[in-house]
């Protein structure tokens, strides 16, 4: 089986090599195990594979332990890390909350131990700068918090000429989408055939197949809702009590506010052929 470990795109991927302990035969025992790392690390011996596999130069380098489902190449130094991955093939979820009707479940022990924090309403990890009052209920959050502070950008674009960095690997992935013109969210209905480079896109798209309006106007008595948080900011630039511009066209609600010439509209039909019209 070939050994892949997995990289950023377009960035040099370090040779993966077989254990040094699959080499030695096994009528010879071997006391010591040795194990020379491409970068410059010495020849430190163990007693122990083990040991091996924990030590840092080893770590930095060495992925033994390769998902086997294919088309996925990711690889890894630990066993255990291996086992947490598989779970996302099987979607098998065995750490369960114990809170009756949460029903929430996970992949991995860490976490629920973070998900409990909700119900807990626990934050144990908190922002040392001054005035900051920032907390989180896991350590992961806060250290990306803390690049908002030092400024730090550690994932940078390999792509030739990019230059571009950000502060989370996330952002990363969604930005690399813009050269490789990879969509992977995808509309489910049938006939539509949308595809969107972020997940968020999808969301705000199946709006249209399901008629959902979650963004409703803050103001009393107002009831606009719409599809889109643009639409509603468009709707909240209107102040409070002025009167608005309807649509005349037949099944039309679309409103428009004074300051907006509903005849410069282009995103209603109906004002839009009448303006043709005249």
């Amino acid at each position: 089986m070939q050994h892949r470990p997995t990289t950023a795109p377009g960035a040099r991927s370090l040779p993966v090599t077989a254990p040094p302990w699959r080499a030695v035969s096994r009528s010879r025992p071997q006391t010591t195990a040795t194990r020379i790392g491409p970068r410059g690390h010495g020849g430190t011996s163990f007693h122990h594979r083990t040991d091996l596999t924990r030590h840092p130069g080893a770590r930095s380098c060495a992925k033994f332990f390769v998902c086997p489902r294919q088309s996925c190449g990711h690889a890894f130094t630990r066993s255990g890390h291996l086992t947490e991955h598989l779970r996302i093939h099987t979607e098998e979820k065995p750490f369960v909350c114990p809170r009756q009707s949460c029903g929430h479940a996970f992949t991995r022990s860490g976490l629920l131990r973070a998900h409990l924090c909700i119900h807990t309403g626990e934050k144990p990890f908190v922002c040392p700068h001054e005035n900051c009052g920032y907390a989180s209920a896991r350590s992961t959050d806060l250290t990306k918090h803390l690049r908002v502070h030092s400024g730090e950008k550690p994932f940078v674009c390999t792509y030739e000429g990019c230059s571009h960095s950000f502060a989370q690997s996330s952002s990363r992935r969604r930005h690399w989408r813009t050269h490789s013109g990879d969509k992977p969210f995808v509309c489910p209905d049938a006939h539509c055939g949308h595809a969107f480079a972020r997940s968020d896109e999808l969301k705000k798209h199946m709006h249209v197949h399901t008629g959902a309006k979650p963004f409703a106007c803050p103001r009393e008595g107002c009831g606009y809702r719409c599809t889109a948080a643009r639409h509603l900011k468009k709707h909240l630039r209107v102040p409070s009590g002025e009167q608005l511009l309807v649509c005349p066209g037949e099944g039309c609600a679309q409103e428009f506010g004074q300051r907006h010439c509903p005849g410069r509209q282009p995103c209603c039909p109906h004002l839009s052929r009448a303006k043709t019209k005249r």
